[in-house]
């Protein structure tokens, strides 16, 4: 199962995901892998995103990062700059 959200600029994040072929907010409860892409809509944002987004971050099988979206409350992800 797989869910996304875009980082807004205060780092917050809303998780979405498909259900029965429809976007919905939210997630189903569970542990999910993590990783941190940059924006590809403008090129030029995504170079600069490049250069401040550690690689690492970038494919689930390097990032080490998980989280468990509970029944209810928030959800608070930590990246370090390397």
């Amino acid at each position: 199962f797989r869910a996304s959200g875009e980082i807004q600029a205060d780092g917050t994040f809303q998780l979405e995901s498909y259900r029965e072929g429809r976007l919905v907010k939210g997630t189903i409860e569970g542990r999910y892998r993590v990783r941190v892409l940059p924006p590809s809509d403008d090129p030029a944002t995504e170079r600069r995103a490049r250069g401040v987004l550690a690689a690492r971050y970038q494919k689930f099988e390097t990032s080490g990062l998980t989280f468990v979206v509970p029944t209810g409350g928030d959800v608070v992800l930590e990246l370090n700059a390397r």
